[in-house]
């Protein structure tokens, strides 16, 4: 949440000359409802349910897939993904992924209600508990690498 998947992703796509697929998006246009709407409305284990279904369907298709932070670690969805292609996982500190999300809390279900001291401590939380999970992927960029260039060399 927050790490610039969905922007990062798009650059690379368009680079590369593939489709870019962000699996919050093609959620949102299947159910005509925003990521905190179907929240609200079926809950967690739907969206997860939902979020695998769609990465089954797109996993065949050539292109790069921007996927919710929660995604790799339910299921067996990391390994899903790293079946049908190459997993990068962009890494970030908390304290930044702090200062990109604080200000952007309202769309996002999970944390909108949260004062920053507490956002704080569930960033850290949230990464501690998913880490084992993304470092699970094929490439891990850290802050420095992660930029279309970078990528690209690294996939080569």
């Amino acid at each position: 949440m927050g790490s610039g998947k969905s922007t990062l992703g798009k650059k690379l796509a368009n680079k590369i000359g593939v489709t870019f697929y962000d699996t919050d998006d093609v959620l949102e246009e299947k159910f005509g409802k925003s990521i905190a709407e179907f929240f609200n409305e079926f809950g967690e284990k739907a969206f997860r349910e939902e979020e695998k279904k769609i990465i089954q369907r797109i996993a065949d298709f050539n292109g790069v897939i921007a996927t919710g932070g929660g995604l790799p670690c339910f299921d067996d969805n990391m390994s899903q993904l790293k079946q049908n292609g190459t997993v990068i996982y962009l890494k970030r500190p908390a304290k930044e992924l702090f200062h990109r999300l604080v200000n952007a809390k309202e769309e996002r279900p999970k944390i909108k209600e949260l004062n920053s001291e507490e956002l704080m401590i569930y960033i850290e939380e949230l990464l501690a508990e998913r880490e084992p999970f993304y470092m699970q992927a094929d490439i891990i960029a850290d802050r420095e690498n992660q930029t279309v260039e970078r990528l690209l060399e690294t996939l080569k």
